[in-house]
């Protein structure tokens, strides 16, 4: 929800610019963002693209979109969303494989994330037509899996939904909290461009649990890019 808040505040910004300069005769476009700021670019970019549909927005602008350490910012479906979007090239997310904000937020999947048609959909009824004690020993072992995922997903839900309503409250006046989608199945979302940590990255930054940015920042981020080939390699046959 802030990330959706910090998105409304910069398009009284943005979408001007866009219109201003699409008059002048700039039909290209990059979206870019670190961190936090690749979290705004991820919805931005789908805002964006939403107007366009809508016929609110020039549909001959062309966006491209880089984010660098970029975190999950929503569910499966807006994931493929997202991604049939941007297909083809025009949305990367750049994420050193040592850093931990990539991997948030928490994800928590239960069977209602899943498509409806799913061998899951009806458990509990198919379960209920087995003979005793068959119902009764597949119903226990149902609800040592599923029940567990469901209060987890409940408590996040509480602390990260409602609990912080009250901060931003005081942040944004006036400010009406939305009715939340009741999941917290956060996936990895577009293209992802892997920098990957080797031996030789650990021995200029290595862990440190008192400084917990040390893989986050661009400093790591510059040095591991600097390891990409400059052509994808060739596969050997």
């Amino acid at each position: 929800m802030g990330w959706l808040i910090g998105t409304a505040f910069l398009s009284y910004d943005i979408l001007p610019k866009i219109d201003s300069l699409y008059k002048t005769g700039t039909k290209e476009f990059i979206i870019t963002g670190h961190s936090q700021g690749g979290a705004l670019s991820f919805l931005m970019t789908s805002w964006l693209y939403s107007l366009q549909k809508q016929n609110r927005l020039a549909v001959d602008i062309r966006f491209k979109t880089y984010c660098f350490a970029g975190p999950k910012v929503g569910n499966l479906y807006y994931a493929y969303d997202y991604e049939a979007m941007t297909q083809y090239g025009w949305a990367y997310n750049v994420v050193n494989s040592a850093d931990w904000v990539p991997e948030t937020m928490f994800s928590i999947q239960t069977p209602d994330d899943l498509n409806n048609t799913n061998p899951f959909t009806n458990s509990k009824q198919e379960i209920g037509k087995l003979p005793f004690p068959k119902d009764l020993v597949l119903k226990y072992l149902y609800n040592q899996m599923d029940a567990p995922v469901r209060k987890a997903e409940y408590r996040f839900q509480e602390c990260l939904g409602k609990g912080l309503e009250n901060y931003i409250k005081k942040a944004v006046p006036g400010f009406q909290p939305p009715s939340y989608f009741n999941s917290m199945a956060y996936v990895r979302v577009g293209n992802t461009i892997v920098l990957l940590a080797d031996a030789d990255y650990y021995k200029l930054f290595p862990d440190n649990s008192n400084t917990p940015f040390v893989h986050h920042l661009h400093p790591a981020y510059y040095y591991l890019a600097q390891k990409l080939p400059a052509t994808s390699p060739s596969i050997a046959p």
